[in-house]
């Protein structure tokens, strides 16, 4: 396609790299520079967020909640599992569909629909307090909020799209 005419074309992993040069792209042009989080910042701690939504298990998911992310198919995986009223569900992030998110939240009290959150200590505070992250997307390059999951020390549930599979090496 269109990338064959860049002089440089950047991508997150040498999988992708692999793909488009398997597409026709001259391997010269594809440089690979890995997306990464702040270990220090995104790091396993102390959290007091489950206790303040009282939930003794709490799965999370920071990002745009937009169509392709699949966030509310997401959610009603979640609801099919019927589980404990303190058991949690915190998505954080704006897009499209948080005002169906909202709705459905208004519904069911496990689902916590906080929108965007700028702060960044609150963000942390929600991940470090966080059981499992889920990444549901049907696309995605290399998800920044994955790998900063990953630095909390969240187990993660992630689609295999873009570089994700490849940051989770299988797991």
């Amino acid at each position: 396609g269109s990338l064959k005419h860049y002089d440089a074309v950047i991508v997150f992993s040498d999988r992708q790299r692999e793909l488009l040069i398997d597409y026709g792209v001259s391997p010269r042009c594809v440089r690979v520079i890995p997306n990464g989080a702040d270990v220090v910042t995104y790091s396993p701690g102390a959290s007091d967020y489950k206790e303040a939504v009282n939930a003794s298990l709490l799965v999370s998911y920071i990002g745009r909640v937009d169509p392709e992310k699949n966030v509310m198919d997401l959610v009603d995986a979640f609801q099919e599992l019927d589980l404990p009223h303190d058991h949690k569900l915190v998505v954080v992030g704006n897009g499209m569909d948080l005002p169906r998110l909202r709705r459905r939240a208004s519904k069911d009290r496990r689902i916590i629909a906080r929108g965007y959150v700028g702060d960044l200590k609150e963000r942390v505070r929600i991940l470090r307090a966080a059981d499992i992250f889920v990444l549901p997307s049907a696309i995605e390059g290399l998800s920044l909020a994955l790998l900063e999951a990953m630095a909390t020390g969240n187990a993660v549930v992630a689609t295999n799209v873009g570089a994700d599979a490849e940051a989770l090496r299988g797991a």
